[in-house]
């Protein structure tokens, strides 16, 4: 692994999924195993299983840094197996995720994980040259779509998510304890926004930390709304070779035939009739609660569309530029070829 790794990450039900799918149709981007909790709770001592455990920077282990490190080089070498490739034509000819092959000798490693919200400080010592993208959702189709997921999981395998006393921890579980208390889901619904706001504050202040060209932040609303912006946005904020630039346009505008949803319809409305209004009113509560928070929050993602719209306008600026001459000369071309009436 000669580059350094692209880590993804966002709360519960914020888009990582579908983010990564797209962004790994990149010849250079090789989404790895699904979310590797158990490989960073026994190699990286980021207890995501079960437990899930704050870490920072103060965490440091260079043990760990070894052991993540080689697991990446390993894994990305698996992925060239027969094996692999084809599961990967499997998926891609059947849902258009990610890609059948790539570009190995230039590879990036691709992590997404919402198990590493606490844990972005960490992952950053380990890996001080990596790229980040951070993937953030309106609270209340949030909310609507992580109380359907943890009502699913709790009928289909007896797992209830628990709010851990520390707090700096992750959503935790348990399968088939019996859990109780008001810190467990299903029950609670008011500790799903009160997470809400715990995660997405301790990944950006760690974020905050880090070189911005190091870091992407995307909204869930934007790429659902503008994909292909999104998406060439992203892929020239990306460590990435110019030498495939010229496939992004294709790319960016896959469309994913399978969605990793709980429920159908509008993911961007549909909370509205999933939520009940007590569970409304909860929402509401809790950013009061936190209004300083929320702006502070909300203020992120205005930047972060504004920049989007300005790089947007940029882009065709660049674009019309680069046109003019191929124009002028079309039009000195056409102009030769008349044939003027002679005197």
């Amino acid at each position: 692994m000669e580059r350094p790794p692209i880590f993804l990450v966002g709360c519960m039900r914020s888009g990582t999924t579908l983010l990564s799918r797209l962004i790994s149709a990149h010849p250079q981007i090789v989404h790895l195993r699904f979310e590797l909790l158990d490989v960073w709770t026994e190699l990286g001592n980021a207890p995501c299983e079960g437990s899930c455990e704050y870490r920072d920077a103060s965490h440091f282990s260079e043990l760990a840094q070894t052991q993540m490190t080689d697991f990446f080089k390993a894994e990305l070498k698996r992925s060239k197996s027969l094996r692999k490739h084809v599961r990967r034509a499997y998926y891609n000819l059947r849902h258009g995720h990610s890609r059948i092959t790539y570009d190995w000798e230039n590879a990036i490693v691709l992590n997404k994980s919402p198990h590493l919200m606490n844990k972005v400080g960490y992952v950053n010592s380990l890996f001080p040259d990596a790229h980040f993208i951070f993937i953030i959702r309106d609270i209340y189709a949030h909310s609507a779509s992580q109380k359907y997921l943890f009502e699913y999981s709790y009928k289909a395998w007896s797992r209830q998510r628990y709010v851990p006393s520390d707090e700096r921890g992750c959503w935790s579980y348990k399968d088939r304890a019996k859990l109780s208390g008001d810190n467990v889901c299903p029950g609670n619904f008011e500790r799903i926004p009160e997470m809400w706001f715990r995660l997405n504050m301790l990944a950006l202040n760690e974020i905050d930390k880090i070189d911005p060209a190091r870091v992407s932040i995307v909204t869930y609303e934007n790429l659902v709304l503008n994909q292909q912006a999104v998406l060439t946005d992203l892929y020239e904020r990306l460590p990435l070779d110019s030498s495939h630039n010229h496939i992004i346009p294709s790319i960016s505008q896959r469309v994913i035939g399978d969605k990793n949803t709980t429920t159908t319809g509008d993911s961007l409305t549909k909370w509205k009739n999933q939520l009940s209004e007590d569970e409304k009113e909860s929402i509401k509560r809790t950013i009061s609660a936190n209004q300083t928070d929320y702006d502070a929050i909300l203020k992120r993602v205005v930047v972060v569309n504004a920049t989007r719209a300005q790089r947007e306008h940029q882009r065709h600026l660049d674009l019309s530029v680069s046109l003019i001459p191929r124009c002028c000369s079309q039009w000195r071309a056409r102009r030769d070829l008349v044939v003027r009436p002679s005197r």
